[in-house]
């Protein structure tokens, strides 16, 4: 009934609830006590001899009413949860988008300002055009996006895989926090054997939901334990028809990501990210064909 003005979905909320549910539960009671009770002590009137089955007939019709309303009542306080939380991850996105955003404005802000009066269109270009430093600052957006809900004790990591055009090991591009940089070899993702590995061969979001189960996980530094959950994202570009990148997400807590809240928690959320990660990855190939560097390759 999302039709109805939100002022008259509320003063009919609250006659359901407080008027007709308690009259439908207690109104057979009140009938059955008034009619036997004015009754009481005369004979031939309608229902006489009913009293006990209409009691109990009374009785099961409010427990019918109670589990109807309550199973209503639940539905609703789920679906209002579901959807104040899907507004808090927006908002939470939101921030964080414009983070990325904000990050580059002012980047180019600080860049023009210290140009020369005189300047080609090449010494802007190669100033400005910076996206490893954008993609550096989104791998750390996408860290503060799932701390902002840590749960307690929990670390999270991120690293972006780079597969370069015709060859099947990766490189580790960016990763989260600095500290931990990958020490696991890029040739033990370039088939099926390793979560990463498939995600990209088979263009499809994986979620290991327990590490500690799961044979492929292949640990991201010394003395990391197997435990957890983790997702790693393939990111297509489509103008190349195939995977470029693949972004691993992995939490210290089992059962942070899970397969079935993959769309409200991965998939919405880090499809902006990818679109943002493929405009980098575009610029960065601009650049190295301009000749001004930038290592990247479709």
């Amino acid at each position: 009934m999302s039709w109805l003005p939100s002022s008259l979905w509320g003063w009919w909320s609250w006659l359901f609830r407080f008027i007709l549910v308690p009259g439908l539960i207690a109104g057979p009671t009140i009938f059955v006590t008034y009619w036997f009770g004015s009754h009481e002590g005369k004979t031939g009137y309608w229902l006489e001899g009913k009293k006990p089955d209409l009691t109990a007939a009374a009785a099961i019709w409010a427990l019918f009413v109670s589990m109807v309303n309550g199973a209503i009542s639940h539905s609703w306080q789920q679906k209002r949860e579901k959807s104040e939380r899907e507004r808090n991850n927006l908002l939470r996105l939101l921030g964080w988008i414009r983070d990325v955003v904000g990050h580059k404005a002012r980047r180019f802000a600080d860049h023009l300002e210290s140009l020369p009066a005189n300047c080609s269109a090449e010494e802007v270009f190669n100033g400005i055009t910076q996206p490893k430093t954008q993609i550096k600052h989104l791998v750390d957006s996408i860290a503060g996006y799932y701390r902002q809900e840590q749960r307690p004790n929990e670390h999270i990591e991120v690293l972006i895989m780079r597969w370069h055009s015709g060859s099947d090991v990766p490189d580790f591009w960016e990763h989260y926090p600095d500290i931990s940089k990958p020490t696991v070899r890029p040739e033990e993702f370039r088939n099926h054997s390793t979560i990463a590995g498939k995600a990209r061969l088979d263009d499809e979001l994986i979620v290991v939901e327990h590490l500690s189960k799961d044979d492929r996980f292949r640990h991201l530094g010394p003395g990391a334990k197997k435990d957890g959950s983790m997702f790693a994202l393939p990111v297509k570009d489509d103008s190349a028809a195939k995977v470029v990148f693949v972004i691993n997400v992995v939490s210290s807590v089992d059962g942070r990501f899970t397969e079935d809240g993959k769309t409200e928690e991965i998939v919405i959320p880090m499809q902006h990210f990818a679109d943002r990660l493929i405009l980098e990855n575009r610029l960065a190939i601009l650049k190295e064909r301009a000749g001004a560097g930038g290592g990247a390759t479709a």
